[in-house]
């Protein structure tokens, strides 16, 4: 068994701009936990504890239904967070959809899932690039968002999907692609 999700990878470009804010959101900050720059990616399933042979399921059906996506164009929006108890829970980027593709890619992710037995998930989906967790600021958050409003408009091109393994290794979350989709 693993734990393991399905997500696309962060040009590396993109990911030194995130990580110049996410420096300025230590800096500014009383508490955190920071995601490593190896680590910034745009979730579309999470899975949980899976078997081998679930991955290889969830893989032949991603390659039956992604079939027809031939790249996903995705633009950076601004910093958001999901709040939590006395703390911002999670801090990340708005990921907009600009082709489209993306909500046919988590529509068919979904399906393919449910055809290996992973349960369709029951909230909406919010596609964005996670930066921090339990974050305690002692500014308010537009402080935070306006020095992020320079990746506004930043365009990240998707050219594959992977099924990636979650592991804990020497105390640092490692994220490896296991099995991955390309587009024609």
């Amino acid at each position: 068994m693993m734990r393991a999700f399905i997500g696309v990878g962060i040009p590396w470009e993109v990911k030194n701009k995130i990580i110049a804010v996410q420096n300025i959101l230590r800096e500014k900050s009383t508490r955190g936990r920071w995601k490593y720059i190896d680590n910034f990616h745009l979730t579309l399933k999470f899975l949980g504890e899976v078997s081998d042979d679930t991955v290889d399921k969830i893989y032949e059906n991603m390659e039956a239904n992604l079939n027809d996506i031939k790249r996903i164009d995705l633009k950076i929006k601004e910093l958001g967070f999901f709040k939590g108890d006395g703390c911002f829970r999670v801090i990340y980027f708005k990921v907009s959809d600009c082709s489209g593709m993306l909500k046919r890619a988590y529509f068919g992710i979904e399906k393919s899932c449910c055809l290996a037995g992973i349960p369709k998930e029951k909230r909406p989906y919010t596609p964005h690039i996670t930066i921090a967790q339990d974050v305690v600021l002692p500014y308010g958050f537009d402080f935070v968002k306006e020095k992020a409003s320079c990746l506004d408009g930043t365009d990240i091109s998707v050219g594959r999907i992977s099924i990636i393994k979650s592991e804990q290794i020497n105390g640092k979350r490692i994220y490896t692609p296991i099995k991955t989709l390309s587009f024609k």
